[in-house]
């Protein structure tokens, strides 16, 4: 005769576990939400934390491309392509205090979660250096709730996240030529060229892992500038008025060029027209590869000012 074991269904299921220990804890971790929010995602009192089994931090999915033939050993190589980064978040969200303020919490939390509106997640170093990866919200898994959470003020979830732009950027980099007379104050390095005369000398660097692509930003007054590097240039034939910018972007998802009046401190355009159509020779295609310390090809007519700014990116969390 068989044993029969008895399991009463209105037995209590098992809350989730306390959060007792921080895997990173030589790290920063945040996550700030397209609302402008902070969220501290390995402090003890943060009420957010990021369990074991985190997926993002490491190198990016890469497709490699090749073809073999049957008279040959091995295969040959054709290249390859880094594709979106998938983002896992195993995390769990708590509030010791009253069920309705972890309800609240958690409310508040998951209002930063949208599929339209990407947010940014920062792992800082120990010596301070930060990276970003901007990701975006997919699904929470179809989660399943076995307990009432707001009765143990602690629910774990498995968050899943996309990466369209797979790398993590690290702190930009820029600089700033001047034309004779004095451009805004800045706070990075500054370089005085001539009116009217290009700066032989001038070079920029990449300090990441894969190619940047150039943000140029040509601060008036100037009839006239060109920007540049290794033989590849941008012309700008137009007038920019004292207080006014114009911002070339040569990333490959945008290569524009946008005017407007100039914020120096937010470093923001407003009142933007759209002058890509009215530049001269414009060889968009300029990267810049790692490691490389490249010459910069720049001429103005007037006494403004050109910057020039790149985001490193680079392939791991740190």
């Amino acid at each position: 005769m068989g044993v029969f074991v008895l399991v009463s269904p209105l037995a209590a299921p098992v809350p989730p576990a306390p959060i007792v220990d921080n895997p990173w804890p030589g790290m920063v971790l945040t996550w700030t939400g397209w609302d402008g929010s902070v969220w501290q995602l390995n402090a003890a009192t943060s009420g957010v934390a990021l369990l074991p089994g985190v997926r993002g931090f490491g190198t990016p999915p890469t497709t490699i491309y090749s073809k073999s033939s049957p008279a040959v050993a091995g295969s040959q190589h054709l290249g390859s392509s880094v594709e979106e980064r998938k983002v896992f978040w195993p995390l769990a969200v708590w509030r010791n205090t009253s069920s309705a303020e972890w309800i609240a919490h958690d409310r508040a939390f998951f209002r930063t979660m949208d599929t339209e509106q990407p947010g940014i997640w920062t792992v800082r170093q120990p010596n301070g250096e930060a990276r970003n990866l901007r990701i975006r919200y997919v699904d929470d898994g179809n989660k399943d709730f076995d307990v009432d959470p707001s009765k143990y003020g602690i629910e774990t979830y498995g968050l899943n996240f996309i990466a369209n732009q797979p790398y993590w950027e690290g702190a930009p980099v820029r600089r700033r030529f001047v034309a004779a007379s004095p451009a805004p104050f800045f706070s990075g390095p500054i370089v005085t060229i001539s009116s009217g005369k290009s700066l032989a000398t001038a070079t920029v660097s990449n300090p990441g892992e894969v190619n940047a692509f150039p943000v140029w930003t040509i601060l008036g007054p100037t009839t006239s500038a060109t920007v540049g590097i290794g033989g590849m240039s941008i012309e700008v034939p137009f007038t920019i008025a004292d207080g006014e910018a114009a911002v070339i972007d040569t990333h490959p998802t945008a290569q524009t060029c946008l005017l407007g009046d100039w914020d120096d401190t937010t470093r923001t355009l407003s009142g933007v027209v759209d002058r890509s159509g009215d530049l001269g020779a414009a060889d968009f295609n300029m990267p810049i590869p790692p490691g490389l310390n490249l010459q910069l090809a720049l001429s103005m007519t007037g006494t403004g000012a050109v910057d020039i700014e790149i985001s490193p990116l680079f392939k791991r969390a740190w």
